[in-house]
């Protein structure tokens, strides 16, 4: 937590945050220690891949009961694993019943422009922070966000909007 604090203060200091409609923090958090620092972001966003089984929502509640979002990824793999997304659903929604949940796929593209478009909803305001929390046990921050980059640029022209810290 005092990294992540450093961070926020050297991207206080090297931009103004009017330079940027648009702030993704990832935190490396994990199932059994998920990050609880505070940092005044706008939306909280979980990520839990189809490849994770059903049952790691009731195991680790603690990743979701303060999330926003839930994107729930690599949904193109459910049914080559037997997974049921309307249980990891309930699952979740027993946790957090007000959770936005958005099953995507960055192969196929499910769910994408649903992701887009609550990114663009909740940028509505002059500056977003995003708190992304990874749900497992490594980072794929720099593929993550070179894709949402990629992606974000398609849709509407935000790639440049994206700081890693």
């Amino acid at each position: 937590s005092k990294m992540m604090a450093e961070c926020m203060e050297t991207l206080e200091k090297q931009y103004e945050c009017q330079q940027f409609e648009l702030v993704l923090v990832e935190s490396l958090s994990n199932f059994g220690c998920p990050q609880e620092l505070e940092l005044g972001e706008h939306a909280k966003v979980a990520l839990l891949s189809v490849t994770e089984g059903e049952e790691q929502p009731l195991k680790y509640p603690a990743l979701f009961e303060k999330a926003d979002c839930l994107l729930l990824t690599k949904i193109d793999l459910a049914p080559y694993l037997d997974i049921d997304i309307t249980r990891i659903a309930a699952y979740i929604r027993q946790i957090n019943p007000n959770i936005t949940i958005l099953p995507v796929s960055a192969k196929t593209g499910i769910g994408l422009e649903d992701w887009f478009d609550w990114l663009e909803t909740k940028m509505a305001r002059a500056t977003a922070i995003v708190s992304v929390w990874l749900a497992g046990m490594f980072s794929t921050s720099d593929l993550w966000l070179d894709f949402l980059a990629e992606e974000l640029n398609l849709v509407g022209g935000f790639s440049d909007l994206l700081v890693s810290i």
